[in-house]
C-alpha cells in the first residue's frame, strides 16, 4: 500500500549500483519494519553508506524523509544522519565499528554529543533508559579490544537507539550470537520504537527463525537482498 508522502521515511526511486539493468523501489513508513532475510552462507552488504546517503547509486534516487540526500547540502545530511541509528555486522569483537583510540561510552556517545539540539542530560536520561532496556548497569569505560563480544554488542544497540528523533534503524544481524533473553530486550525495544516513537526498522539477517519473524511482523519481506543493490 503506498503510503503517503509525509509518513515516508526511506524511499528508493528505481536505484541500482551496479549497471543500471536491474532497479530496485521501496517504500518505508513511520513505524515499518522491511525484513531482508538472507540465506545461510551469504555474505551481509554494507547497504548503510547507500541508504544515508554517504554512497550515491549509479542511477535513480534515496530520498530520507522526503528530500533526496544528493540535494541535500552536507550540513542538512549531517543533520538528518544525527536521527539513523545502526547496528553493524561482525562474528568478532574487532568487527565491531568503534574507533580503537576511544573507550567505548565514548564512542556510544561521540555523535549525539555533536548534535547542538541535545543537552547532557537529556542525552544521560536515554542512556540510563537503555541501559535498563537492555539489562545493562554500564557502558564499558575501557578501549573496544577489552570488551567481550556481547557487552560490545549491546553498547551497539544502545548507540543505535540514542538518536532523538529516531527516524530509522539500520540493523545488520543485531541478535547474531546472543542469548535469548537478550535477543528478546532487544526485539521488545525495536517494537517499541515502531510504535512509540514511529521508527522505520531495516533489518538485514541470515536465517533468522520463524518465530523471531512473526515477533518482529515485519510489513515487507525479502529473502535476499536484491541484486542491483550489491
Amino acid at each position: 500500500m503506498k503510503q503517503s508522502a509525509d509518513n515516508v521515511v526511506l524511499e528508493l526511486e528505481e536505484v541500482s549500483t551496479n549497471d543500471g539493468s536491474e532497479v530496485f523501489s521501496l517504500e518505508l513508513g513511520e513505524g515499518d519494519l522491511l525484513l531482508f532475510n538472507c540465506d545461510r552462507g551469504l555474505r551481509i552488504p554494507d547497504v548503510w553508506d547507500l541508504f544515508v546517503g554517504m554512497d550515491a547509486p549509479c542511477c535513480g534516487g534515496i530520498r530520507f524523509c522526503g528530500e533526496l540526500w544528493e540535494e541535500m547540502s552536507a550540513k542538512q545530511q549531517e543533520a538528518q544522519r544525527l536521527k539513523v541509528g545502526c547496528v553493524f555486522t561482525g562474528s568478532n569483537k574487532y568487527e565491531a565499528p568503534w574507533l580503537e583510540n576511544l573507550d567505548i561510552d565514548e564512542n556510544v556517545r561521540l555523535a549525539q554529543s555533536m548534535n547542538p539540539a541535545r543537552s547532557e542530560t537529556g542525552l544521560q536520561k536515554r542512556i540510563d533508559s537503555l541501559l535498563d532496556d537492555f539489562g545493562m548497569s554500564e557502558i564499558p569505560g575501557v578501549r573496544p579490544a577489552a570488551v567481550g563480544r556481547i557487552d560490545s554488542m549491546k553498547s551497539q544497540w544502545i548507540r543505535a537507539f540514542l538518536p532523538d528523533p529516531l527516524r530509522l534503524l539500520i540493523l545488520e544481524r543485531p541478535i547474531y550470537g546472543m542469548s535469548s533473553d537478550d535477543s528478546n530486550r532487544f526485539l521488545n525495544r525495536v517494537n517499541r520504537a515502531r510504535e512509540e516513537e514511529k521508527t522505520a526498522v531495516v533489518w538485514i539477517d541470515v536465517a533468522l527463525s520463524s518465530s523471531e519473524v512473526e515477533r518482529l511482523n515485519p510489513t515487507q519481506e525479502f529473502t535476499n537482498l536484491p541484486a542491483c543493490l550489491l
